[in-house]
Parts: structure tokens; sequence; C-alpha cells
């Protein structure tokens, strides 16, 4: 809105009869829309940002040597609390949303009929979140 105030004073100090309305109103849309335009970039940026971060993150995690070992260990904790283990996958985790990416062991698995997503700290083997998936 500042933009406008002060694109608004410049046009009525300027030859203002030298602007028709529609002039008028397509500067002014002009104006909105590179702001808008700005904010949009900048707040892909910052998503962007996160998502290699939590990447790099994944990457290390697969990297890890005793990986494999790892992923073995949380599917023997899961079959003994009775899961059926579907699938093991490295990923990351985040307390609050404004918290810092941890490195985790995602793992899918069932009991029964119900679906459930079980994430494991990494390298500790910690539960840190246990939910039935949607």
């Amino acid at each position: 809105m500042l933009s406008f105030v002060c694109y608004h004073k410049h046009i009525n100090t300027a030859n203002a009869s030298s602007f028709t309305k529609r002039e008028y109103l397509m500067k002014i849309a002009k104006i909105l829309l590179t702001s808008l335009a700005l904010t949009t970039a900048a707040a892909s940026t910052v998503a962007m940002a996160d998502y290699d971060y939590d990447d790099r993150i994944e990457a290390q995690v697969y990297q890890d040597k005793n990986f494999q070992a790892n992923a073995d260990k949380v599917v023997k904790i899961l079959e003994k609390k009775g899961y059926t283990v579907k699938k093991v996958e490295a990923d990351t985790y985040k307390k609050t949303p404004f918290s810092k990416s941890q490195p985790v062991i995602k793992a899918e698995a069932y009991k029964g009929y119900v679906e459930y997503e079980i994430k494991f700290s990494y390298p500790d083997l910690n539960i840190v979140q246990e939910r039935a998936d949607d």
C-alpha cells in the first residue's frame, strides 16, 4: 500500500492531465502484480531451501554405512510390537513447523487392517512419531 500511496502522490504532483483513468489504473495494477510476484518468489525460494535441506539430510542417512543394519533393527522392533512392515526409508521429521528437520527412519507397517506410519530418530532408533496413516 505504501507503494500505491507514494505513486499516487507522484501522479498528483506530476502532470496529472497526461494520464487517462485507464492508464492510471493499469499502472496501479502493474505495481500490485509486481509486488505479488516478488512476494511469491521470495516465499518459494524459502520453501525450496527447506526442501533442499531435507533432501541433503535424507541423502546423508542413506550414505551412512550403518543404514541397512539400522533399517533391519527397525523391522525387528516393529515385528516384536506386532506390526507387519511394508516399507522402510530415510526421511526427515520436525517436531513443530518452525523447528529444524531431524533425520529419521520412516516405516510403513500394518497392525491388523490399519496402516501405520512410524518414525524412528536416527541413529538411536527411538520412536518419535507413531500414527495411523490416512
